[in-house]
C-alpha cells in the first residue's frame, strides 16, 4: 500500500499513474516505495518510458547535486553529480529529450539529455539565472532572472538557439503547461500570474493576494489556475482573494492530472481537488510495510 487507509486517494493514486520524489532518497510510484540514495530528490520528469530525477545532497559545509535515471521506474541508476555548490533548478521532458538546469552562487549550467543519457550544454545566457522550466506546444520555456529583471527563454523543436522575452517586470519562480489550452502559466515571486503562448507571447492574467506565499502553480483543462505554497495555503483563480488553508505544512508541488489537482507537501502529505476549491483532507504517504513516511515530498509528475 502506498498511501494511508483512505481508499479513495489510494485508488486514485494508482489509476493516475504519477511519480513522487522526496527527501531522504524516497521515490514513490504506483509500483511501490523505494529509498534510492540518501539525498533529497527535488525534481522529476518522465517521457517515453524514461525518468530523470535531480536532487541536492549536503556534504559537510557545502552541497552537491546528484541525479539519477531509470527506464522502468523501479531500477535506478544513480549516475553522477554536479560539482560542489550546485543545486538543481528543474527538469522537463519534450521532443524526446530531457532538459535539466543547475545553479551555484555565481553560475548556472543547463543541459539537454538524450535517449542514451548523454549531456549537451545549452546555456541561454551567461547572466541568466533559471528558476523553472516546462515543455509544451513543441517548445521549451525556461523562466528566471537576468540582470535584475524577469525573462523567459524559449526554444522550439526546430531550433537549437534560445530566444529571450521579457515578462512584464516580474521574477517568475514556476511555470507549467496545459496541452488542452496550449498555454503556459507562470507564477511570479510577488503573486503575479502570467500566461504565455507561442504566438501571442506573455500577458498578465491575475495577481494573488500577497498575504500568503505561493511557490508552485498548475492549470486545468478548463483554465482554472491553482497555486500552492507555505503554511498549508492553496488558492485558485476561482477566488484569488480567498486562499484556503489545507493543513499547516508547506505544499511543495501541484499538478493537474486526470481531471483533478494533486498537491504534495511536507510530512509526507498529499491532497487532491476536482475543482481547485474543495480539497480532500491531507493524507500521509506510507511505505510498502504500512509505515507513515514523515518526509518532505518535493515534486511529482505524470507517468503517461
Amino acid at each position: 500500500m502506498l498511501l494511508s487507509s483512505n481508499s479513495t486517494i489510494t485508488a486514485n493514486f494508482i489509476s493516475s499513474k504519477f511519480i513522487i520524489v522526496g527527501n531522504n532518497g524516497y521515490v514513490i510510484t504506483p509500483l511501490g516505495t523505494q529509498q534510492t540514495g540518501q539525498c533529497d530528490w527535488k525534481y522529476v520528469a518522465y517521457g517515453n518510458g524514461r525518468y530523470f530525477v535531480s536532487g541536492k545532497m549536503e556534504e559537510g559545509s557545502s552541497f552537491t547535486a546528484p541525479y539519477m535515471t531509470s527506464s522502468d521506474g523501479e531500477n535506478w541508476n544513480l549516475t553522477s553529480k554536479m560539482g560542489t555548490g550546485y543545486e538543481p533548478i528543474g527538469v522537463a521532458f519534450g521532443n524526446d529529450k530531457f532538459i535539466t538546469s543547475y545553479s551555484t552562487s555565481y553560475s548556472t549550467a543547463t543541459y539537454f539529455v538524450s535517449n542514451d543519457w548523454n549531456f549537451t550544454g545549452s546555456q541561454p545566457h551567461s547572466t541568466f539565472i533559471p528558476y523553472s522550466v516546462a515543455y509544451g506546444d513543441k517548445t521549451f520555456v525556461m523562466v528566471g532572472k537576468q540582470d535584475g529583471y524577469g525573462y523567459s527563454y524559449t526554444m522550439d523543436d526546430y531550433s537549437t538557439t534560445w530566444t529571450r522575452k521579457v515578462i512584464g517586470g516580474i521574477t517568475p519562480i514556476d511555470i507549467t503547461f496545459n496541452g488542452d489550452l496550449k498555454k503556459f502559466i507562470a507564477l511570479g515571486e510577488w503573486g503575479e500570474v502570467y500566461a504565455f503562448s507561442r504566438y501571442f507571447g506573455w500577458s498578465k492574467s491575475a495577481e494573488i493576494s500577497l498575504t500568503k506565499t505561493f511557490t508552485r502553480v498548475a492549470v486545468s483543462n478548463d483554465g482554472t489556475i491553482v497555486a500552492v505554497g507555505k503554511d498549508g495555503y492553496i488558492v485558485s483563480s476561482k477566488g484569488w482573494d480567498s486562499p484556503k488553508q489545507i493543513g499547516t505544512q508547506n505544499w511543495n508541488d501541484v499538478i493537474y492530472l486526470n481531471n483533478k489537482f494533486i498537491a504534495i507537501g511536507d510530512n509526507g502529505l498529499i491532497t487532491q481537488s476536482a475543482d481547485g476549491i474543495v480539497w480532500s483532507n491531507p493524507e500521509q504517504v506510507k511505505d510498502a510495510s504500512g509505515n507513515a513516511l514523515n518526509i518532505n515530498l518535493n515534486a511529482l509528475c505524470a507517468i503517461q
